[in-house]
């Protein structure tokens, strides 16, 4: 948590050099004008995460296996609060739910049968974002905020869903019946997982832009997750992009 706090400090010192030389200078340079009021905001996200497995997806990569990449999408609200006066630097909190989902497949085909296989990994959370970042108004109507912040992950659920299914050809129906199976895994349990279950909470870090027009949001930004996001095993983040829409208020 310290270290959590520390960074924190550390991005909103960094930004306030910032809109200091771009209030004294660079405003003069690009004639832009600087909005302090706070604003609220309702935002919708798809977020593109890759599994980053360090030493376990090298191995897997050299087997001719991939990871699947996670899609999410998200609700969330935002709340802009100014945080310097006569200086548009805004602390950005807000809350979200996210829905995750990852699939992969496989199919082998032999004399007698087709062998498909497929793998799911569904996970919902709740998530904290934290941001510091320095608005400039090119327009009246038209802003742009690039910003650094942290995020914290609270996962309600996490589960994997093996499936396959063995499809005879048709000379060896008379001797043998198709089978097909399916299998869910709690990610939490340590019945099923042992030691290597999935975290319930996560932190990372993101580096983004919002951009405001009139009374619209358009945002993306940048991150992975900080320390393990599996129990006792070292190397595996999540990272990925954020692509966000929304409405201000």
């Amino acid at each position: 948590m310290k270290k959590y706090l520390l960074a924190v400090c550390l991005m909103t010192t960094s930004l306030m050099a910032s809109a200091q030389f771009v209030t004294s200078g660079g405003n003069k340079m690009m004639g832009s004008t600087s909005s302090t009021e706070g604003y609220n905001s309702f935002r919708f996200s798809y977020s593109p995460t890759t599994i980053d497995a360090g030493t376990i997806g090298a191995i897997a990569g050299a087997l001719g296996m991939s990871l699947p990449q996670l899609n999410g999408f998200s609700l969330e609200y935002t709340r802009g609060i100014n945080i310097v006066n006569d200086l548009p630097l805004f602390l950005e909190v807000g809350a979200g739910v996210k829905l995750q989902n990852a699939t992969s497949s496989s199919e082998e085909e032999d004399d007698m049968y087709i062998y498909k296989y497929k793998y799911s990994l569904n996970v919902a959370s709740l998530y904290i974002p934290l941001n510091v970042g320095y608005k400039i108004a090119i327009t009246e109507d038209f802003a742009i905020m690039p910003y650094v912040g942290l995020m914290t992950q609270f996962n309600l659920s996490a589960t994997a869903t093996d499936s396959y299914e063995y499809d005879y050809h048709k000379q060896y129906e008379d001797w043998y019946e198709d089978e097909s199976g399916k299998e869910s895994h709690n990610l939490f349990d340590k019945k099923v997982m042992g030691e290597n279950t999935f975290r319930r909470l996560f932190f990372g870090w993101q580096v983004g832009a919002n951009i405001t027009i009139k009374d619209f949001h358009i945002g993306a930004n940048y991150g992975t997750t900080l320390g393990r996001i599996v129990n006792n095993l070292e190397g595996v983040k999540l990272k990925g992009a954020n692509i966000s829409i929304g409405y201000n208020f």
